[in-house]
């Protein structure tokens, strides 16, 4: 055997031994495999490949030696292809939330304009045009406005019950508008419109009454986290509802289905605030003994912390993002070999 082609085949069996230590190494720590190992893992799988070419086309081997290192490269690939099946793990919860967020955040900028939008309109006609007041509130609520009497007066003497109340009402009105949003988009963003509107109106027409200020102090703990999960909400509707609107219609099945869950994640993300929410809106809200300066501190708080929760990044997030597809480059690998084999035959 020609000494080049001799120190061609112990390089090979030198990256094979070390192929096996570093495959070893990933198996051991499981789901979190290092970038490095990965990627020299691959790097030595693709050098393999490229001895195996040289050594079919040198005329100084053994054919038997050729065999076995065949066996020993394809053995290489076997477990390749076993551990590509294994790294197909699914994130921690937070790392997908965050991970949609980040993807879908200009839509959610968008939704926030909207909603800002349709609740200046009522902010300006609940000012201007109090006389309407009757085609958007209910007689009882006009009446407690009209009266200055706070309709959330219960709350004081039954704050458990009304907190729970609160938390489930709010968790049905983000359920509903994710589903009406996912609905051609329309459906959602008429409830959202209808909802800024709603509130505008009942601001100014409230601030006309002389009942601006007991309704501000009321709403300014729990109200900014919780019309920021309203918007929220009606978000995570239109990151489906904007499937609808794209033309690659032969695809649509499998993007509507990934987007649902890109939806359903945001969704299961913002219940829990909307439990808080209710919590602060029972226990603190209504309450008098809080000063508003007192106020305004947790609710400017309780929103920096779901926004600390949803945009900071989480552990291992560039890791997870620049993590090599194996079953991708398996099949590329697969292709190229195939492509030796017909280059030497």
């Amino acid at each position: 055997m020609k000494q080049s082609t001799r120190a061609l085949v112990e390089r090979f069996q030198s990256l094979a031994g070390e192929f096996d230590s570093h495959l070893n190494q990933l198996e051991t720590q499981a789901a979190r495999s290092s970038a490095f190992e990965l990627a020299r893992v691959i790097q030595i799988h693709d050098e393999l490949t490229s001895m195996m070419h040289h050594l079919r086309q040198s005329k100084f081997i053994d054919s038997d030696l050729l065999v076995d290192i065949e066996d020993r490269y394809f053995s290489c690939t076997a477990q390749m292809l076993a551990r590509s099946n294994q790294t197909k793990r699914v994130l921690p919860f937070r790392k997908r939330y965050h991970r949609v967020w980040k993807q879908h955040f200009s839509l959610f900028i968008f939704t926030t304009e909207l909603f800002a939008f349709s609740w200046i309109i009522g902010l300006y006609l609940g000012w201007t045009t109090p006389e309407y007041a009757s085609l958007f509130l209910s007689q009882g609520l006009m009446e407690h406005i009209l009266e200055r009497n706070d309709w959330f007066d219960s709350l004081r003497f039954f704050p458990l019950f009304g907190g729970i109340s609160i938390a489930l009402n709010n968790i049905m009105v983000c359920i509903k508008v994710f589903f009406f949003s996912a609905f051609l988009a329309l459906g959602g963003l008429l409830l959202l419109i209808f909802n800024g509107f709603n509130i505008g109106f009942i601001m100014t027409y409230c601030a006309r009454n002389g009942f601006g200020d007991i309704l501000t102090e009321f709403m300014v703990t729990h109200g900014i986290l919780e019309l920021t999960l309203i918007v929220a909400s009606s978000f995570a509707g239109l990151i489906m509802a904007k499937e609808f609107f794209n033309r690659d219609f032969k695809s649509f099945t499998h993007r509507f289905s990934s987007a649902t869950k890109e939806g359903l994640t945001i969704v299961v993300g913002i219940i829990p605030w909307m439990m808080l929410a209710a919590i602060f809106e029972a226990f603190v809200s209504p309450w008098q003994d809080f000063g508003f300066g007192s106020k305004v501190f947790i609710a400017t708080t309780i929103a920096a912390l779901f926004w600390i929760y949803t945009l900071a990044p989480t552990g291992g997030i560039l890791n997870d993002e620049r993590r090599i597809n194996l079953t991708q480059f398996l099949k590329n690998r697969v292709l190229k070999t195939r492509a030796f084999d017909k280059s030497v035959s």
